[in-house]
């Protein structure tokens, strides 16, 4: 029989604000992790009489468990632990992000991943299905009542603020990676971008085209993204190991509409000794040639700009982007290469660098 902890009922009992079955079924997950497989769980009348729940609370709390595959119910004998099958039939995106799912599918950067990804799951006979969960902190119900009612098995989420997603889907046996996570540095079951590397490509190139005087539109404001604070880490530690002549003035927020790049980039050609060229993301650079073109300049030949993502619009402008490309079709093989591995190593992999390369078109040129 499964020990329950005295903890877990005074968690149940402090929380009245939330509906009992959740906060039942919470309570039954985590005795099911820490129990082996085939370990008997405690009647539906024990429930009742430790947690002070009705019989119909314990047993949809227990239903909801036995859909999603961690518990078999057998008449006359009990309740029982059972590990999740590893068959792979959908894989949930979740964003932690204020865009909807529609949104999401039609961003730039995010598009081009799940497009490949929805073609290599469709070839394995599976399904791809995208949420949002928007910019806050993870709401635990929340993301509890999606896992088991959406019945989700392999999970990547994208953008987490925090570890306490991680952490359910852990605990209740759920294959999952996060991408892009904003939580420092994990070893296991993530996806990272080495913004060093990002940073290096894009300085190297314009340093060996003779430019010295460097400006960088980043994006970072007051909510934390690991991305867009390394990237600007990177400059300044990059200019700095180069011996670069450096001014405060040539690091601006960009933001990531082409707007704020218009704009940003008009601040940093109007001052009395301005960059000679320009390191942005691709979201804003129409915005830069923009400001470039008004201040009757050419790009490319007065101002260089190089790019950062490699989005579809970089070959598409005029003149085609210099970019560093974030290798998003990889990052959908990836994932997929992920969960195979995770079927036989206990649901953790070790965590993985997403591959980047410069991409050189005619933005940027000899000073």
């Amino acid at each position: 029989m499964v020990d329950v902890e005295s903890q877990e009922d005074e968690a149940l009992k402090a929380n009245a604000s939330q509906r009992k079955h959740v906060q039942m079924r919470r309570v039954l997950s985590r005795m099911i992790s820490k129990s082996a497989e085939g370990a008997k769980l405690p009647t539906v009348r024990e429930l009742m009489r430790q947690y002070k729940v009705s019989q119909a609370t314990a047993d949809r709390s227990l239903q909801d468990l036995e859909d999603a595959g961690r518990i078999r119910r057998e008449v006359g004998r009990g309740t029982f632990v059972c590990r999740r099958p590893a068959l792979m039939r959908f894989v949930d995106i979740v964003f932690f992000e204020d865009l909807s799912p529609e949104q999401q599918a039609q961003h730039g950067f995010h598009s081009k991943i799940l497009l490949e990804l929805g073609h290599l799951l469709g070839d394995r006979g599976a399904g791809l299905r995208v949420h949002s969960l928007g910019q806050h902190l993870v709401d635990a119900s929340l993301l509890e009542g999606l896992i088991f009612d959406k019945k989700m098995t392999h999970v990547v989420l994208v953008n987490a603020r925090d570890m306490l997603a991680s952490e359910i889907l852990k605990r209740e046996e759920i294959a999952h990676l996060s991408l892009f996570t904003g939580v420092g540095e994990t070893l296991v079951n993530t996806m990272q971008i080495d913004n060093s590397r990002v940073m290096s490509l894009a300085l190297d190139h314009l340093v060996e085209l003779g430019h010295r005087q460097i400006g960088y539109l980043h994006w970072v404001n007051d909510i934390y993204y690991r991305d867009a604070t390394q990237r600007r880490e990177a400059f300044y530690r990059l200019m700095l190991e180069r011996q670069m002549p450096f001014h405060a003035e040539w690091v601006q927020y960009g933001g990531y509409e082409p707007e704020s790049g218009y704009e940003a980039a008009c601040r940093l050609l109007d001052l009395p000794e301005r960059p000679t060229a320009i390191v942005a993301g691709d979201e804003i650079c129409p915005g830069v040639y923009k400001a470039i073109r008004e201040k009757r300049l050419k790009v490319g030949e007065d101002v260089s700009v190089v790019g950062i993502n490699d989005l579809t619009i970089a070959s598409l402008m005029d003149p085609p982007l210099t970019s560093v490309r974030i290798a998003r079709k990889r990052v959908a093989e990836m994932i997929v290469e992920s969960f195979g591995q995770m079927a036989g190593k206990g649901k953790a992999v070790p965590a993985r660098e997403v591959p980047c390369e410069l991409v050189v078109r005619e933005s940027a040129k000899q000073v």
